[in-house]
């Protein structure tokens, strides 16, 4: 089944359309056009939901088939690959996560849709790396382990797992943690959505999402992160600091040559500035995040010094932007 075009922006999406998409749209799904000037909106997938709660969608991502116009490209506008099925590959990075990596691992291998598990895992001094790598001897193919020689933030390991999983060939690259807070049963309709999307965050403020046993002062602070970053920002995705993504190639391969600067937690909004920035289009699927049950967080204060340091950067140059283009609208 081919691919569906990503939409036009600003189209009104209807929740009961979501899982069933047009099938045959003609054009093999160009991408959008570039180079716009300041942040585009970003489209959102409203689902439908029971009791607050999003339906899951059981139907596996169906393995498109490139047209014969489009044949040999993954990517609406991407460069050719070779004709193939579609891979998905989870980047989940990992320290001190011993005790929720088997879990997570057995209920993303038990998905239908078929996906390939690449751990990130950066020295753990609980032994988290051996327990991925006897994963990998139990699942042979679908579990594979990257190990770094120490702590080098979130940032950089979400750039060397993708960058890994993009040697697969064709593929979805999708991030998530490994504390069991992003559901792993979302992920298909995450998958679905980016059939017409080039990027699809797993979020917890469109209608249907939300955070579960989640402590008040957490909730509080994450609220006030996501309203922060779209101030300053000016950002229409609502959950901009969300982990749980996934990429098309080209989106993918967007963020390694973007020159992130962050290596931190900052770095979710800071490729968010960066796609909307670039007119991609964002879509988000709500989730129910839940608090993990076992470790610790990760995020210190030096990780919050370091996001508002990324924060006030961002903003600079949305400004010195938007200067520019004031300059040039009122120039004879």
């Amino acid at each position: 089944m081919p691919e569906g075009p990503p939409r036009e922006r600003g189209a009104t999406v209807e929740s009961r359309r979501v899982g069933n998409l047009e099938e045959g749209a003609p054009g093999g799904g160009r991408r959008p056009e570039r180079g716009r000037p300041g942040p585009v909106r970003a489209r959102r997938v409203l689902l439908l939901a029971e009791h607050g709660r999003p339906l899951p969608l059981p139907l596996p991502l169906p393995v498109p088939e490139p047209e014969p116009e489009a044949a040999g490209r993954d990517e609406p506008g991407g460069p050719a690959t070779d004709a193939a099925p579609v891979t998905v590959t989870v980047v989940v990075p990992t320290y001190n996560e011993a005790e929720n990596l088997p879990v997570l691992a057995r209920r993303l291998l038990a998905l239908p849709c078929g996906v390939r598990l690449l751990v990130v895992d950066d020295a753990s001094p609980d032994g988290t790396g051996e327990v991925a790598e006897a994963l990998a001897r139990e699942n042979p193919g679908r579990v594979e382990v990257l190990h770094r020689a120490g702590k080098l933030g979130l940032g950089t390991a979400y750039l060397a797992g993708i960058r890994r999983a993009l040697a697969s060939g064709p593929c979805r690259v999708v991030t998530m943690d490994a504390d069991l807070s992003h559901p792993p049963e979302r992920l298909p309709a995450l998958l679905e959505a980016s059939r017409s999307a080039d990027v699809v965050i797993g979020s917890r403020y469109v209608p249907g999402g939300g955070a579960v046993d989640s402590p008040a002062l957490r909730r509080l602070l994450s609220r006030v992160a996501n309203f922060t970053v779209h101030a300053l920002l000016g950002l229409s995705t609502r959950d901009a600091t969300a982990g749980f993504r996934v990429y098309r190639r080209a989106a993918a391969e967007e963020l390694l040559g973007a020159g992130i600067v962050s290596s931190g937690y900052s770095f979710q909004f800071e490729a968010t500035f960066l796609f909307e920035e670039r007119g991609d289009v964002v879509e988000e699927v709500p989730i129910l995040f839940l608090d993990r049950r076992q470790g610790s967080s990760k995020v210190s204060r030096g990780e919050i010094a370091k996001a508002v340091a990324t924060l006030a950067r961002l903003a600079v140059r949305r400004w010195r932007r938007l200067l520019g283009l004031s300059r040039a609208a009122s120039a004879p």
